[in-house]
């Protein structure tokens, strides 16, 4: 975990589609996180494939692309800013920041999420995952990430680069499955935060 405590116990451990599941929860800081961590070669492959992108329970775009997140950013940084959003969450979000006058990118693994964002709406996206992607420093004013945080494969790596590209005064805008809501609570081993870390 990124508190680097080597005190765990397993949470979660099940087989789907073919997909090793394990989750362990850190004793220290309670953060669910992916043990042992999957290879980027993994990752990519889950993220390009139809059990990610079909997944019923998977937050759709539409939900992303809403006011909701917006409203915060644009609380602390209104546009015109420049935006990175990082992450396998499809061109929703990015879409609706380019409309409020964000100047907006994307970043993730996923090829086929890439192609979308770019196709649909004009919008520059690298894949790679954050951990490789080699920009220059103080590039944005916005970095977010709505989840991806359990997928990254080095997330103290990954979060050194966001501070990295980050301007003076940025905002890093991420969220993170809280294993202990009421949806997880009650949908327990089906819950989407644990599909797919």
């Amino acid at each position: 975990p990124v508190c680097r405590s080597d005190k765990f116990k397993k949470f979660f451990q099940e087989v789907r589609k073919e997909i090793p599941l394990e989750f362990s929860k850190c004793m220290r800081c309670h953060a669910l996180f992916r043990n042992p961590r999957p290879s980027v070669e993994n990752l990519t492959e889950y993220f390009n494939s139809g059990d990610f992108l079909d997944n019923p329970a998977k937050p759709q775009e539409e939900d992303l692309g809403g006011s909701h997140y917006l409203d915060k950013i644009r609380f602390f940084l209104p546009p015109p800013a420049r935006l990175l959003e990082i992450g396998e969450t499809g061109p929703g979000f990015l879409n609706a920041a380019k409309s409020a006058g964000y100047h907006v990118e994307g970043a993730g693994i996923s090829d086929t999420l890439a192609l979308q964002v770019m196709g649909r709406y004009g919008i520059k996206s690298y894949i790679k995952g954050m951990e490789e992607i080699d920009l220059p420093e103080s590039l944005f004013d916005v970095v977010c990430s709505f989840g991806g945080i359990t997928s990254w494969q080095d997330p103290r790596r990954a979060l050194r680069n966001i501070s990295r590209l980050l301007s003076s005064g940025g905002l890093f805008c991420f969220n993170y499955s809280d294993y202990r809501n009421p949806a997880a609570r009650l949908q327990r081993k089906n819950y989407f935060g644990l599909s797919h870390a």
